[in-house]
């Protein structure tokens, strides 16, 4: 129908499959028929993800985990996946303003899942996405992957799981993160420069 769809986003046909988890003697969380694509570079387990984009309907607010990582990982843009914008100050961010008004300490240090963007599809996002509305900011940053958010677990009895709520980034290094099956890659932005999208060219 004419919608932006971004690159990121969930499709009706990529609905997760359903995948226990159990825990690991060593500590932490698994699946049982693990295989080696089930964890990244950093050892962190991720949540299975069904690969069919553009099949069905979008699913607008959801976001596919892989996309989403390799996104992230590689800086590229998360509307049209093509290399975010760069410049010597740094690559394109869009951050909600709620986010920014919830981040102590803003801008040092903040922690982002949304990956950046190129230059055209910013100015697009700012008039089309919900999330943009009725504020954002739009910036210069350098970054570092810095961990991961999603589904955390602990212990319970001899060999039972307890989901927890955990609403921020787990962070690597965080004890926690062995416990955490994640649905997104966070980095870290510093050196941030604030930007007026419709200045830049």
């Amino acid at each position: 129908g004419g919608a932006v769809v971004p690159y990121v986003g969930r499709w009706s046909a990529e609905e997760p499959p359903i995948t226990p988890v159990v825990r690991r003697a060593d500590g932490g969380v698994a699946y049982p028929d693990e295989t080696v694509l089930d964890r990244d570079r950093w050892g962190v387990l991720w949540t299975r993800a069904v690969r069919r984009i553009g099949v069905g309907r979008p699913l607008f607010g959801k976001v596919h985990p892989w996309r989403q990582r390799r996104a992230m990982l590689d800086l590229l843009c998360q509307v049209c996946a093509q290399p975010a914008d760069r410049t010597d100050q740094g690559t394109l961010w869009l951050v909600p303003g709620v986010e920014v008004a919830a981040w102590r300490g803003w801008p040092a240090g903040m922690a982002t899942v949304h990956p950046p963007l190129c230059l055209p599809c910013a100015r697009i996002s700012v008039r089309v996405c919900p999330g943009m509305r009725p504020h954002y900011i739009a910036l210069r940053a350098r970054s570092w992957v810095c961990g991961v958010t999603g589904a955390v677990f602990r212990p319970a009895g001899l060999a039972g799981l307890v989901r927890d709520d955990y609403p921020h980034v787990v962070t690597f290094g965080d004890p926690a993160l062995p416990w955490t099956v994640a649905t997104q890659l966070a980095r870290t932005l510093v050196d941030v420069t604030t930007v007026d999208l419709e200045r830049l060219s």
